[in-house]
């Protein structure tokens, strides 16, 4: 009795303990949030001061504009009466047959000088378009930003695992990069070691739970990242898909694909974010710097350990010897 209620008490404990860390977790999400909301409601105002001020000098500059323009038009008719008062003193003084055989007088300098009222709609109008797009567009982009942040919660710490690369891989000391080289060495053909595919996986397995890591890519011109089940083949010849168990994006020729789906992509990702999130089922692809989606995976099914996955690509003549690199992830990532 005294075991069993020792370890109802170690149990509570234990939960107590995930209270805690989980609050915890909640607390410094909050703090985020709301830092990310101060930031961004800041440039959102910043954003309409600046246009409405851009509006205010443009209906300035219109005006002073059209003030110039009615001084001119006024300089000109007070120099018409200065001309046809000065006439008809001219007039007065001649005789009445003078006057009758002289032509008569029209007004169409008068006519000329009409003088439209300048409107600003079109200006108030477009000021007003302009902002409401950029307005779109920012509240886009600090919602992709917001996204990435709390995927960035679930970061893990992921490492090589030297035992699966492939001989021409070469994996640094820290097992943080890797990269094709020009000769295969000689190592243990053990069954968990790539020996055809230039691929390898991480040293740690997840199951259960969400998780995030990025992983450096600029200045290679071909590369696989994602996950892959554990139990995936790793001898002879092998397509990359979900149906084998491999969850993936590659770079080939300046496309990107999924599977044998090509994606439609921005901006060239320097630093790809890999987010699974076991539960939903589903692996999730992001540029790490303008928190733009690239792809994901909906209904994956997984039901066992994932891994995550790499390929550096060959060399390729050399034009593909940057190795990817596998990065810390930064909270509050700011673009």
């Amino acid at each position: 009795m005294k075991a069993r209620i020792d370890l109802m008490i170690k149990d509570r404990q234990i939960k107590i303990c995930e209270v805690r860390r989980t609050a915890e977790l909640s607390r410094k999400s909050a703090e985020r949030q709301t830092s990310d909301s101060m930031r961004a409601f800041e440039a959102l105002v910043a954003s309409v001061q600046s246009s409405l001020d851009k509006l205010i000098g443009e209906i300035d500059e219109k005006q002073k504009m059209t003030q110039k323009q009615a001084g001119g038009l006024i300089q000109q008719l007070e120099k018409e009466i200065y001309e046809l008062n000065k006439s008809s003193e001219e007039v007065e003084q001649l005789t009445k047959d003078q006057r009758d055989s002289l032509p008569s007088f029209t007004n169409e300098m008068l006519t000329e000088a009409r003088f439209p009222q300048p409107s600003y709609k079109e200006t108030v109008i477009s000021t007003v378009t302009q902002l409401k797009e950029k307005l779109s567009k920012d509240m886009e982009m600090f919602l992709a930003v917001t996204e990435l942040n709390r995927l960035r919660q679930f970061a893990v710490d992921v490492t090589l695992d030297p035992d699966t690369a492939h001989p021409n891989l070469i994996l640094s000391e820290d097992g943080k990069q890797v990269h094709c080289g020009d000769i295969k060495q000689t190592l243990p053909d053990n069954q968990d070691r790539f020996d055809q595919v230039i691929n390898v996986v991480g040293k740690q397995s997840f199951s259960s739970e969400s998780f995030y890591y990025e992983v450096q890519v600029k200045e290679k011109i071909s590369w696989d990242l994602g996950v892959a089940k554990e139990s995936i083949n790793r001898k002879g010849s092998i397509k990359v898909s979900p149906e084998n168990g491999f969850w993936t994006i590659c770079l080939r020729a300046g496309k990107y694909k999924a599977s044998c789906v090509h994606l439609s992509v921005g901006s060239q990702p320097r630093k790809v974010g890999v987010f699974v999130d076991y539960e939903n089922r589903s692996v999730s692809f992001y540029n790490a710097e303008s928190a733009e989606l690239i792809h994901c995976y909906t209904d994956c099914s997984f039901k066992e350990k994932l891994r995550p996955f790499f390929s550096p690509g060959t060399l390729r003549d050399g034009q593909n010897s940057t190795p990817l690199i596998i990065c810390p992830v930064y909270h509050n990532y700011q673009i």
